[in-house]
């Protein structure tokens, strides 16, 4: 019981202030990216994971603070940051480890193409790439169809709220920020 007390404290703290706000954001993905390795290889050049997590959730957050999706409060902003950062570490993850697995069954496949003078990355990749995409099928799906039902929620939410859903403007609003996985919805301004 106490150790909730302590955390509502700390959350409080940093729901109210800026700079711990995107401590704790930094934080989180220092963590999904160091989670992301571990699960992709063993091997201490996992860092590489950090790449791909990193960036892809940061533009995305501030472009749904822009465009008035989500409120610019540390209450709104940090779960939604931790959200995007969360789903970019599982494609990542999913993605990492499916190309080492091929890559591993597949090797033979990976030396002929070096013999027949392939570069190294371009032949690794010649290999890897297909199977890492279908390993990003599954979280795809998922992340359709959670968009799609929170998005019926919020029209909900917004007709009992204000009586209408919007004053007739609409606007994409991003789901996933994959390359991959970009799925958009019309949501009411």
């Amino acid at each position: 019981m106490a150790q909730l007390g302590i955390v509502s404290a700390l959350l409080g703290v940093i729901v109210g202030s800026v700079g711990a706000g995107a401590g704790l954001i930094a934080l989180m993905i220092i963590v999904a990216a160091f989670t992301s390795a571990r699960r992709i290889t063993r091997h201490p050049g996992g860092w590489w994971a950090a790449f791909p997590i990193s960036p892809a959730p940061l533009p995305a957050a501030a472009g749904l603070v822009a465009a008035g999706v989500v409120p610019s409060t540390g209450i709104a902003v940090i779960p939604t940051a931790g959200i995007l950062i969360g789903r970019t570490m599982t494609a990542t993850s999913l993605a990492g480890r499916r190309a080492l697995d091929e890559l591993t069954a597949r090797r033979g496949a990976v030396e002929a193409a070096l013999s027949l003078g392939v570069p190294g990355r371009d032949a690794a990749a010649e290999i890897a790439r297909p199977g890492a995409a279908r390993s990003l099928v599954p979280a795809l799906d998922q992340t359709r169809t959670v968009g799609a039902r929170h998005a019926a929620r919020g029209v909900r939410g917004d007709v009992a709220e204000r009586g209408h859903t919007g004053a007739g403007r609409r606007f994409p609003v991003p789901l996933s920020s994959s390359p991959a996985g970009r799925i958009f919805l019309s949501a009411g301004a």
